[in-house]
């Protein structure tokens, strides 16, 4: 599974969700607040000038369709590094709208405060046409393409006006890309992405509502899916148009909802190629996410269907971990896993933890709040080190790969020995034995083993620090 490291060049500590990056370990520098990562090679620089407000931020969604958690922006001139191996959609959110553009491994971007100024590309105006091109059709149209304020058919219209209306407002933006091409150039590659995206965010506005269920089917939807079967649905890329047109089917055949395991079956058959590979692959997370009883038969299976190597070491990794279950099992045993794979259960943890007090730190690689706090749980730890006391991070991300490429990025690397997901994640038998409902969660354990204070105090409340001191002297 390729691995993401980001480098945050400002006075602020962000975190980065990302799957799509290389097993690559930057040498890093520590420090008492942030993190710095002093090379990186090849990096996708994205720069923020410096007159972002506060309440700007941005995010992406990468190659796995994982969205990562926000980056405030706080106001500040910002360097963010990123080693992507494969392309990332980014969203930048601001007070006049959101922007969104496709950015390539190894890219530098500048980003202007406002999307009037835009994306910039230095030295290369095609590509910095291109990736303007979507906020400037959002700006022209006055509906954004894509994210979070995104237009959506309405589950009260009827059939033959949403069909209008996604009609209508698809053949605007085609007439605005040949318009816009007439004044700035563009890449063959890019026109002929752009119109896919184009045409499958169409597809999608018509057929999402029925494909899933929240309005049943009629003759119109029927004649338009019908129609628009003729056209190749090319979703190389993350994209709903052949999952969606894979429910359709089902719906239409089993005329009730249908079971993954037979959308799968279908999806096998009705595409080919690198579509089959995306819409078997949105099958197996949709199994992961349910934690349906099928999860293991169905990554079986797209371990033995698809082509694309990415999407096959992601899925085995992340989603063939949590085919097991705790149902039985007292929480003593439930399992945690360590950054190389090693199993211990949450008994054995506490009896390698003997004679020693445990400050316990739960959170997550997509919890902003826990990112935020890590500063000060260094502070902390460096304040008892020499002391017989452990600070143990245990993440509840579902998400092997999320976590483990986190490590990096909030400065855990150097201290792998004491850091552990919970094998089942957020359906973990301890999570829900310890009452975790909210994280970021603190957790003291004495050195008998017991558990002190089931929710403790942050790092960066002082009691925090006393408290520990207390039990030590016990």
């Amino acid at each position: 599974m390729p691995l993401f490291v980001f480098i945050l060049c400002s006075s602020i500590f962000c975190y980065a969700h990302a799957e799509q990056t290389r097993l690559t370990q930057l040498s890093t520098e520590q420090h008492s607040e942030l993190t710095i990562n002093k090379e990186a090679p090849d990096s996708t620089t994205l720069v923020f000038d410096k007159k972002h407000k506060r309440s700007d931020f941005f995010y992406y969604q990468d190659y796995y369709d994982e969205v990562s958690a926000p980056f405030d922006l706080n106001g500040k001139s910002t360097t963010f590094r990123f080693l992507f191996d494969k392309d990332v959609t980014l969203f930048i959110v601001r007070d006049d709208g959101t922007s969104s553009c496709t950015i390539h491994p190894g890219e530098t971007i500048h980003i202007a405060s406002s999307r009037e100024y835009g994306i910039e590309k230095k030295g290369d105006r095609t590509r910095s046409n291109e990736l303007n091109f979507i906020s400037s059709l959002n700006r022209s149209i006055g509906t954004e393409l894509e994210g979070f304020y995104a237009y959506k058919p309405s589950i009260n219209q009827k059939t033959t006006q949403i069909i209008s209306s996604a009609t209508e407002l698809y053949q605007k933006r085609i007439a605005y890309l040949e318009k816009y091409m007439k004044i700035n150039t563009l890449s063959t590659a890019f026109e002929r992405a752009i119109r896919n995206k184009l045409y499958s965010v169409y597809y999608n506005d018509v057929t999402s509502l029925y494909a899933r269920g929240a309005k049943p089917l009629d003759q119109p939807i029927e004649n338009f899916i019908e129609r628009e079967r003729s056209k190749p649905i090319d979703t190389s890329q993350v994209d709903d148009s052949a999952l969606n047109h894979t429910q359709y089917l089902a719906l239409k055949r089993n005329k009730a909802k249908p079971t993954l395991s037979t959308m799968f079956e279908i999806a096998s058959k009705e595409f080919s190629g690198k579509t089959r590979d995306r819409a078997l692959y949105s099958i197996v997370r949709l199994a992961f996410k349910d934690k349906t009883d099928s999860l293991l038969r169905l990554t079986e299976r797209f371990q033995s269907i698809a082509t694309d190597d990415y999407l096959k070491r992601y899925a085995q990794e992340n989603f063939a971990l949590t085919t097991l279950s705790e149902a039985t099992k007292d929480y003593s045993q439930s399992e945690l896993v360590s950054p190389d794979g090693r199993i211990l259960t949450w008994s054995d943890f506490i009896s390698s933890k003997k004679d020693t007090v445990v400050y316990v730190d739960f959170w997550a690689s997509w919890c902003a709040p826990c990112i935020a706090e890590m500063p000060n749980s260094y502070k902390l730890r460096e304040t008892f080190k020499g002391k017989k006391i452990s600070f143990v991070y245990i993440s509840i991300d579902d998400i092997n790969t999320s976590w483990k490429n986190s490590l990096s990025s909030v400065g855990l690397i150097p201290y792998k020995t004491n850091n552990y997901r919970m094998r089942l994640g957020s359906k973990s038998k301890l999570k829900e034995s310890l009452t975790i409902s909210m994280i970021p969660r603190y957790m003291v354990i004495g050195m008998d083993g017991k558990i002190e204070i089931n929710n403790a105090t942050r790092p960066s409340d002082p009691a925090t620090a006393r408290i520990l001191t207390i039990l030590l002297k016990e």
